[in-house]
């Protein structure tokens, strides 16, 4: 199983707001195991091949479209954080005992 090492702050997406923005809720600190390389994804909602900038194995389940950073972030919206990724696929894998999870996210 993956080693959890790195701390990663993720914003869950939440409602629209008066003027059509995506809000987030407030971040949240999880383990996770962060790493800068180009992978080939299905996109879900289209069916076609994309290449993410980075890949996040995480102990936690997440939302596709909420945003993930390297390291500790108490901001309140993730865009005015530098260095934050869109969650653009998110997979929850399990063992042969189906009893732990791999999740992993690409950006």
């Amino acid at each position: 199983m993956a080693k959890y090492h790195q701390t990663l702050t993720y914003w869950a997406p939440s409602t629209l707001n008066e003027y059509g923005e995506q809000s987030f809720l407030a971040p949240v600190t999880i383990p996770g195991r962060f790493e800068e390389k180009t992978e080939m994804f299905v996109d879900k909602s289209t069916g076609k091949e994309q290449m993410s900038r980075s890949v996040a194995y995480i102990k936690q389940d997440v939302v596709e479209n909420g945003f993930l950073f390297l390291g500790t972030s108490s901001q309140v919206k993730p865009k005015n954080e530098t260095k934050t990724f869109l969650i653009r696929r998110f997979d929850k894998i399990p063992n042969v005992k189906c009893n732990r999870y791999i999740r992993k996210i690409w950006q």
